[in-house]
């Protein structure tokens, strides 16, 4: 493989980690992650790319700004508010990206619903916000389900040891990049 061929555009190359440190702004999320969204093969409908958010109401967010950014390309969305009927809309109509909270993505993986092994990147949208509700719990398990050798963004309004430990164990010697405010 040519070398230019292995690179992927926009700053996250194929297997690596990347840390945004960036105040949380929905509308910056198809900048931040539009490299992994790009990566999508729309030929295969099953989810290839997971958000994790803070909870349902920023589950919508997240999918109303990734729908904005590949709707063209015809890339299909789900966002996970509530499990029972995300898995309806799993099994009726596969999307390739699926975004939720922490606790409705690991029930969808408990059901058997949602595949693990289809997912090849995992973005996490405001780890900050993420890990300061009780939502966070489920996010160890699934961390656990998910393929270890796919693609991690993670989104932080800031940066503390705990998150830090957090992201050396989840997204392994991650790239840092600091955004400035507005």
């Amino acid at each position: 493989m040519v070398e230019s061929e292995a690179r992927e555009p926009a700053g996250v190359t194929r297997g690596q980690n990347v840390v945004h440190v960036t105040p949380l702004d929905w509308s910056a999320l198809p900048r931040l992650i539009g490299t992994l969204v790009d990566r999508i093969d729309v030929a295969r409908l099953e989810p290839q790319l997971l958000v994790v958010t803070t909870d349902s109401e920023s589950a919508a967010a997240a999918a109303g700004a990734i729908v904005g950014m590949s709707e063209e390309r015809g890339v299909r969305v789900l966002a996970a508010t509530m499990s029972p009927r995300a898995a309806r809309l799993l099994r009726s109509a596969p999307p390739h990206v699926v975004t939720g909270a922490p606790s409705e993505l690991a029930a969808l993986l408990q059901s058997s619903t949602l595949k693990p092994g289809s997912v090849r990147a995992i973005a996490l949208a405001w780890l900050d916000t993420i890990l300061d509700t009780p939502e966070a719990q489920p996010l160890e398990n699934l961390f656990a389900e998910l393929p270890k050798d796919g693609a991690r963004v993670v989104l932080a309004s800031a940066l503390s040891p705990a998150y830090e430990a957090l992201i050396e164990r989840y997204a392994r010697r991650a790239r840092r990049e600091s955004e400035p405010a507005g």
